[in-house]
């Protein structure tokens, strides 16, 4: 590995962005040491979306699809020391060993899984809320109601019943 640091690694100090949201990107990194954060937005709209180890890879989708950043990158250890690899490289050390492929497809599968995840439970916060709209909208001769989130409102809404939600919950019945 340090052979390969002497080639292609690159250390950075704590509060180092590497990129920003945005920028055109013709590099990935592999983090060796330390940590850094995945954020979105700016200054105090800022968000960590994430935040990576040692181990972890960041920035392929510049060069696997020719795309701008979709987020900015931070140094959130004191330090952190990284393989930088631009595409060529890349597609060369992927070419010279199947097995590191096959590692970064099981991550991007993970990736993908927990974005679908999220998604899901997105959309069903969505819906919860649309229905409490749509219902306030109907009364509006009256007091907008509370959202309220009892088992019975999740029951309607997925199909749970109020029985199975109780024991995930770890609640009597209402």
């Amino acid at each position: 590995m340090d052979n390969l640091f002497e080639k292609y690694g690159k250390e950075y100090k704590k509060g180092e962005y590497l990129f920003y949201d945005g920028d055109y990107g013709d590099e990935m990194y592999i983090l060796l040491t330390g940590s850094v954060d995945i954020v979105k937005g700016s200054n105090e709209n800022e968000r960590v979306i994430a935040t990576l180890y040692k181990g972890n890879f960041f920035g392929e989708m510049s060069i696997l699809n020719n795309r701008s950043r979709s987020a900015s990158v931070r140094i959130s250890s004191d330090s952190a020391k990284m393989l930088v690899l631009n595409k060529p490289r890349f597609h060369s050390m992927i070419l010279g060993d199947s097995a590191i492929a096959i590692r970064m497809l099981e991550e991007l599968s993970d990736r993908l899984f927990n974005a679908n995840k999220t998604i899901e439970n997105l959309l069903f916060k969505i819906s919860i809320l649309e229905d409490n709209v749509d219902n306030n909208k109907k009364n509006t001769h009256k007091e907008p109601k509370p959202l309220v989130l009892s088992n019975k409102s999740i029951e309607d809404s997925i199909t749970l019943s109020e029985e199975n939600i109780n024991k995930i919950f770890g609640k009597e019945k209402e």
